[in-house]
Formats: structure tokens, sequence, C-alpha cells
């Protein structure tokens, strides 16, 4: 059977704009094989950013903005993983993505975190987006 695709975690970092802040940046990246035509995406969170390049990766760089003005929820939630993405193939030549973990709800001091993402994602340049 022919691997379609690697899909191993190229780069996996939790940056913190600044100590206090209330929002970050989580950035992961995925090698694709050739013959993957297309993408289908199943992300939380309705802005994303196309941007095609000639790197033959996928590029994530997903932003975390919370509702509490504890910085320290938003970290422990980057730390356990609940914005990972994964890959996984769809079709004989889709590849989709899609969270690690879903409903998964953060309460810091009895107040239930509320948090908005948004994504920046770089393309290959061959690659078609399907809804």
């Amino acid at each position: 059977m022919v691997k379609l695709i690697c899909a191993s975690i190229i780069c996996l970092t939790i940056s913190m704009n600044s100590h206090f802040s209330k929002t970050s940046t989580l950035a992961q990246s995925f090698q694709v094989d050739p013959y993957i035509t297309s993408l289908r995406p199943d992300l939380n969170g309705n802005d994303i950013e196309w941007i095609k390049w000639s790197n033959p990766e996928i590029r994530i760089e997903t932003y975390v903005t919370s509702s509490l003005a504890d910085p320290y929820g938003l970290a422990y939630s980057l730390r356990r993983g609940h914005y990972e993405l994964k890959a996984y193939i769809e079709g004989p030549h889709t590849l989709g993505i899609r969270s690690k973990r879903v409903n998964t709800q953060i309460f810091i001091k009895g107040e239930q975190q509320q948090t908005t993402t948004s994504y920046k994602i770089y393309i290959p340049a061959h690659l078609d987006i399907v809804d």
C-alpha cells in the first residue's frame, strides 16, 4: 500500500505574545505527499486566511483569544493540546485536517473560558480547498 502522506508534526510551538496576553499562537506543520491534490478542513472558527506557497508542507498558525483575564488559563489549554490539529487521509487524493480534541471546556475559578480561534494556513500551490 502506497503511503499517501507523511502527517508528522514538524513544528509545534506555543508562544505567548506577552506574559499577560489573552491571545496566543500555536503553529503546526504537516508534510504533504505530492499525490494529495485537495484539502478538506474541518476547523472550529470561521476566520481562515489561505496562503498558497511553494513548500511541500501545510503550515497552520492558530490564533486563540481567551475571554478570561487570567492568561494562565489559556496557556494551560495550549499545553494540554486543546488546539492541536491532526491530518488524516479522507480519500484517495484528499487530506483532511481537524482538531485532535473536541468539546473540551476549561473552567477557571468557576468561570468557563470562552475562546475565539482564527487561522492562517499556508498550503502547497497544487492543493485545492474542498468544503
